[in-house]
């Protein structure tokens, strides 16, 4: 590595590039990191003990094609039948939140192959 390109890591710190920049010159002595976000969604501390009574008719379950005409109604690109087949077929798995039968909210993740 260059002086001139230390000199710059001041800069790369103090613009939040310093990661990156890290990353960068491991792939070029070729060691190479492909960093992935995961979440996690859900309550993380206790709940109250008492939930509200409003929210007692929603219920978290995992959906199959089954489900494809209300996945398509609340997703504003309205994926097409294939679309959505083919996201099981690759190893996607749906999750909903349902308020009856109805279905009010959904996720996917895919158990197979990691992408984003």
């Amino acid at each position: 590595m260059t002086g001139g390109r230390l000199r710059r890591f001041p800069t790369y710190i103090a613009k939040g590039l310093l990661v990156q920049k890290i990353l960068q010159l491991l792939k070029s002595a070729g060691i190479v990191f492909e960093p992935y976000y995961f979440y996690q969604e859900g309550p993380f501390v206790p709940g109250t003990a008492n939930p509200p009574e409003h929210g007692n008719d929603f219920v978290f379950a995992e959906i199959g094609m089954e489900s494809f005409p209300e996945i398509s109604s609340i997703d504003s690109l309205n994926p097409s039948r294939e679309e959505l087949t083919s996201r099981f077929l690759e190893g996607g798995r749906c999750f909903a939140l349902k308020q009856g039968d109805r279905v009010v909210a959904f996720s996917w993740c895919n158990t197979k192959t990691i992408t984003f």
